[in-house]
């Protein structure tokens, strides 16, 4: 598999957890800097290309923002994306990280499913900055029921956007399927007609970073059912950005 890219973890504090956590994700280099003198040293060495960097909420922002200058500098193309982890600090200390670059958050506790998913949004948005994004995308923690030829199937609900979600499972359904999804949220069930779009199966990974399933896209759903997924999207957007 070819590797996505370098990740450096700004974190002055060993977390062999995370650091374990992050190594079993498929394509990524993770390199640990303790120290600001260790994030700018990195950013010298010609082997590594950081377009992702995470580092610990509590880490000292001034330090943080002279030690992340050369990381941007380095880029030929795109920008740095950083991830804030840990408790969520105060708004003044939120802005002061957004204003250099960590502008996504993983606020504890946090899933392996969230952390895989910040991650490639962290990626896609380095190369892309700029570019129009036509919907939000977030990550979700919720089981579904497909059902779709006299059969019925359980999946996970890995992402989820207004227009449609995908749903991690070891039996995707065929490509152009139309399916019935249910949504199996913490107080409803949201029932909405779909049509299978892609699938990310063993053999023909379409998204090598992406779980084993499929990619739906709604069909008119009803507009109780989208003032819902609008509502639901958005709450999710808010708690993943700084």
């Amino acid at each position: 598999m070819a590797r996505r890219g370098d990740v450096l973890l700004i974190d002055d504090v060993a977390d062999a957890d995370l650091v374990r956590r992050l190594r079993t994700l498929p394509g990524l280099r993770v390199v640990r800097a303790a120290s600001p003198d260790a994030v700018q040293r990195l950013a010298r060495l010609p082997e590594y290309a950081f377009r992702v960097a995470l580092v610990s909420a509590e880490f000292p922002l001034p330090a943080l923002e002279a030690a992340v200058e050369p990381l941007h500098e380095n880029l030929e193309s795109g920008d740095l994306v950083g991830i804030v982890l840990g408790e969520r600090p105060a708004p003044e200390a939120c802005r002061h990280f957004e204003d250099i670059g960590f502008t996504l958050t993983l606020w504890r506790p946090f899933d392996d499913h969230a952390l895989r998913f910040q991650l490639n949004r962290a990626f896609l948005r380095g190369r892309r900055m700029g570019s129009a994004r036509t919907e939000l995308r977030v990550p979700m923690d919720c089981r579904a029921r497909v059902a779709g030829g006299h059969r019925e199937k359980e999946a996970f609900v890995y992402s989820l956007s207004r227009r449609g979600a995908f749903l991690a499972t070891p039996r995707p359904s065929a490509t152009g399927a139309r399916v019935e999804v249910n949504l199996m949220l913490p107080d409803r069930v949201l029932t909405i007609p779909a049509r299978v779009m892609h699938t990310n199966v063993p053999g023909n990974l379409e998204r090598a970073c992406a779980p084993i399933g499929m990619g739906v896209r709604f069909l008119e759903p009803s507009l109780h059912v989208q003032q819902e997924l609008d509502r639901i999207v958005e709450a999710r957007h808010r708690s993943l950005v700084v």
